[in-house]
């Protein structure tokens, strides 16, 4: 028989949970594991058991520790602020177990993300207006959930144009 310790495990499925062999004709248990899509590692407890189990013959028991690593999804960067003239501006150490995409809300703000390299680049461009501009840049995992969670949020800013001077 073969089985998970805990009622509360649901990344892990064994199949099949009961059935015979021997040393001769072994019998083969399957795990399924879920993907983690967590920022917390997990782990179960699987114990096989044979029918002639008991205290006396506790060979006849083996428990195995089954441990899956957390999602990776390290994503801090601070609102950016810029000049009218437009430019560009970076920010490093983003890391990510998937796939990272990264938006704006506005059409003059371009950010791009390096996935091989953990840099974000937000390029803006030039603000001929007499009013400051704001954006705000959404950078999430391809497996960000309901709840937003593996989503970052930051606002970028711009400074109005310089009024003509007389």
């Amino acid at each position: 028989t073969a089985s998970l310790d805990t009622d509360d495990v649901d990344f892990v499925s064994v199949s099949p949970t009961s059935g015979t062999g021997n040393k001769s004709t072994p019998k083969s248990i399957n795990l399924t594991i879920k993907e983690n899509f967590t920022t917390k590692p997990r782990e179960a407890v699987m114990t096989v058991k044979s029918d002639q189990y008991s205290s006396s013959a506790s060979h006849l028991i083996k428990t195995m520790k089954i441990e899956q690593e957390a999602y990776v999804y390290i994503v801090s960067v601070s609102d950016m602020e810029f000049e009218a003239a437009g430019d560009s501006k970076t920010a490093s150490g983003l890391k990510c177990s998937g796939k990272l995409t990264v938006s704006s809300s506005e059409s003059w703000v371009e950010p791009e993300v390096s996935s091989s390299t953990g840099i974000l680049t937000v390029k803006v461009k030039e603000n001929t207006d007499k009013s400051p501009r704001h954006a705000t840049v959404t950078i999430q995992s391809e497996h960000v959930d309901k709840n937003g969670n593996l989503k970052t949020t930051f606002t970028v800013t711009q400074k109005a144009a310089e009024s003509d001077k007389k």
